[in-house]
């Protein structure tokens, strides 16, 4: 796939996972939109990652396997290989919803829009768990609440962005996609469009969930730029989440946005 200037580049960040980025080459090879080019940055694997990128070149416009220093170095070597108008970050283990998934989100793309996001489905051990939905409205207190605002497995971001406002920050271990989606959407006001269906499904375990805290960074982050009563504010609803057992309530209601999911064909299982 040889395009110049693809609408999508879908940027794949792997490492010694050679059936994680299987499942996930898969469901971009499949995909019945096809203006995109696909591209994988491997950490150096060691196992038989290389063997498989190599079976299948014929997708894959441009792939790298050397060392590098943490997940967000090699999306940002992603970024700055890319083409495309937006940039699609798809790691190994979470995949594509769809096949018809890419075809029915750009079909719904308004022209100004700086980032796409939509809906969530999230697995473990094999089994579908829920649907993360999520707002299509983006305040403040959509990045101090305990669920993330906009998730990279389920945004496309105009490749533009990070040429104006900097690329992922390197010295966070989880946060950096939270970093960069907080300053874009909420300090600076880039044009969002929410599309309220699943993007992709993400593997609960990942780099994300294995109990690194970023917490603290996120807190100064907010005290800066927060007043001091929006953060009362902030906190007391929160507080009030955790009395009313709302977050239960959240787990009931994500297993049946997935059930809806299901029956809609959101996800192909």
């Amino acid at each position: 796939m040889n395009k110049k200037t693809p609408k999508l580049s879908i940027i794949t960040v792997c490492y010694n996972n050679k059936n994680g980025l299987q499942k996930t080459m898969e469901s971009v090879v499949n995909q019945t939109f096809t203006d995109y080019e696909y591209i994988i940055i491997d950490g150096g694997s060691t196992d038989k990652t290389i063997e498989l990128i190599k079976e299948n070149e014929q997708h894959i416009d441009y792939w790298i396997s050397e060392k590098d220093n943490g997940i967000y170095d090699a999306m940002n070597k992603g970024i700055k290989t890319a083409k495309g108008e937006y940039c699609y970050f798809l790691n190994s283990d979470d995949y594509i919803a769809a096949p018809n998934t890419l075809e029915k989100i750009f079909a719904k793309l308004k022209p100004e829009t700086d980032i796409i996001y939509g809906n969530l489905a999230v697995t473990k051990n094999n089994k579908l768990q829920k649907v993360l939905k999520f707002s299509k409205n983006i305040t403040p207190y959509s990045f101090f609440r305990h669920k993330v605002a906009i998730h990279h497995q389920a945004s496309f971001i105009k490749r533009e962005l990070f040429e104006q406002y900097g690329y992922y920050n390197e010295k966070t271990k989880i946060i950096s996609d939270w970093l960069f989606f907080f300053e874009t959407a909420l300090l600076y006001k880039v044009q969002t469009q929410y599309i309220n269906r699943v993007f992709a499904v993400f593997l609960f375990g990942g780099k994300s969930s294995t109990g690194i805290d970023e917490t603290h960074i996120k807190n100064d982050i907010i005290q800066a730029h927060f007043s001091q009563e929006q953060i009362e504010k902030y906190k007391l609803r929160e507080k009030l989440y955790n009395i009313l057992v709302i977050r239960k309530v959240e787990k009931l209601f994500g297993r049946i946005f997935l059930c809806f999911a299901l029956l809609k064909n959101e996800i192909k299982i």
